[in-house]
């Protein structure tokens, strides 16, 4: 079975992706977007497990993973899937979405790996689909404070994608109660209702 045949097989039975997510995992980034991707499921009435991608949970079943524990991912125990051919399958969950939401944290742009999920997988398959005459692939941005003194790196508004400032609301909002908490849990934040609100709006 070649790689298209497995990833094929995958689709089969975790289902067709709309939205993809790409995010830092670092400083808390890992949980938020396992917590956006539930989020987005619930409000969208998304049912199979790859209707949202998060590269951990789509990468979970598939044949080639390995599993490691990572501190910056401590739900599950800290369990990270992981699998040398994970490109291959993010590319192909692009390529069958609608949308792409960009968590842009300094952990993001700080990642090669999500400036390659922006520049290798966001900008090349909305430029085939031009080519194919094909509806584009639509872009949601999540513009944070930390992340302001980067953002001359890209002009998302210019590129036609939709531009959402927030900022973090911790999970545990007291400093030192935080700070008091064993492992990464006290890294735990999320965004406002409204916020997540527009997200959910902005999705096709």
């Amino acid at each position: 079975m070649n790689q298209a045949e497995k990833i094929q097989q995958i689709v089969s039975k975790y289902g067709k992706t709309y939205v993809v997510l790409s995010f830092g995992s670092a400083d808390g980034g890992a949980m938020f977007g396992q917590w956006l991707r539930e989020e987005i499921m619930k409000q969208k009435g998304y049912t199979q497990p790859n209707n949202v991608y998060l590269d951990t949970f789509g990468l979970d079943n598939v044949p080639g993973t390995r599993h490691e524990m990572k501190l910056i991912r401590p739900t599950a125990g800290g369990l990270a899937s992981l699998n040398e051919a994970w490109d291959e399958y993010y590319r192909y969950a692009v390529s069958t979405a609608h949308t792409m939401i960009f968590v842009a944290t300094a952990a993001w742009y700080s990642s090669s790996y999500c400036r390659r999920e922006l520049e290798d997988h966001f900008f090349e398959e909305n430029q085939n689909r031009s080519q194919n005459g094909e509806h584009p692939l639509y872009g949601v941005v999540l513009i944070f404070p930390d992340s302001k003194k980067y953002c001359k790196y890209y002009d998302f508004e210019r590129m036609g994608v939709t531009v959402i400032p927030t900022t973090k609301s911790y999970v545990v909002a007291d400093e030192k109660k935080r700070l008091t908490l064993t492992g990464h849990y006290r890294d735990f934040w999320i965004v406002d209702q409204e916020t997540l609100q527009k997200v959910v709006q902005a999705i096709s």
